[in-house]
């Protein structure tokens, strides 16, 4: 009998929670694995859950951002504002799903992450941010 997906890693996660189950897919999809779940063995799955898990339970505790404020005004009216968040490749710029934003659990810690990113333009005001996480689902 062949399990699903779903199946197994609610299995090895004890999560039951159909939200969460389908935030820890997309997270073994999107991040951990990088494939689609049909194509892995069902023994990495199974392990690779929990460190999706354990991924996502991470993200609850960091609760920082960190932002670089640049220039004055919206652009759209004439400004030349150009507003950036520190991604998880240690560089400032605008997320997307296979670069998010990078989380912090405290303000001193995003702060000098902020300050060692290589393109911080040296008149931005660097800053940290409560931002708690938001599931997907």
């Amino acid at each position: 009998m062949q399990v699903s997906p779903t199946e197994l890693i609610a299995s090895a996660t004890g999560v039951t929670d159909p939200p969460l189950l389908a935030e820890i897919e997309r997270c073994l999809r999107v991040e951990v694995l990088m494939s689609t779940l049909d194509s892995v063995d069902p023994e990495t799955l199974f392990f690779c859950a929990r460190d999706a898990l354990a991924l996502i339970e991470r993200r609850e505790h960091a609760r920082f951002v960190c932002m670089e404020f640049y220039g004055q005004g919206d652009p759209f009216f004439g400004g030349s504002a150009d507003d950036r968040i520190l991604l998880t490749d240690g560089r400032f710029g605008h997320s997307a799903e296979s670069n998010p934003p990078a989380r912090f659990a405290d303000m001193n810690a995003a702060l000098e992450a902020g300050r060692r990113a290589g393109n911080r333009r040296d008149s931005a005001l660097i800053t940290a941010i409560e931002m708690p996480y938001v599931s997907r689902h």
